[in-house]
């Protein structure tokens, strides 16, 4: 290949292809985090039974179950894990 200004871009635009698909095929793995800090964890599993053995279950967030899995990877991975997911799911 001619190493024109043509010969390059199209180096260029083969490159960008390559990375593209070696991220899709060699996603890195996410890392636990050695600080675990489940205490948000805690307080929203116990504020849920809490709830729910004082009857007040229509008052709970609506959406505890959600908050709860949310606290969950925050506790095991780290509060950068929304990131890292944002960057590798479904390209």
């Amino acid at each position: 290949m001619d190493l024109t200004k043509l010969g390059i871009d199209e180096l260029k635009k083969l490159e960008t292809e390559i990375y593209k698909e070696m991220k899709l095929k060699y996603k890195p793995r996410m890392l636990m985090s050695g600080f675990r800090d489940y205490k948000n964890l805690e307080d929203l599993c116990v504020e849920y039974i809490d709830s729910i053995s004082n009857n007040e279950v229509g008052s709970i967030h609506k959406n505890i179950e959600i908050c709860i899995f949310e606290a969950a990877m925050e506790g095991v991975f780290g509060k950068d894990v929304w990131e890292w997911i944002d960057r590798n799911k479904g390209e």
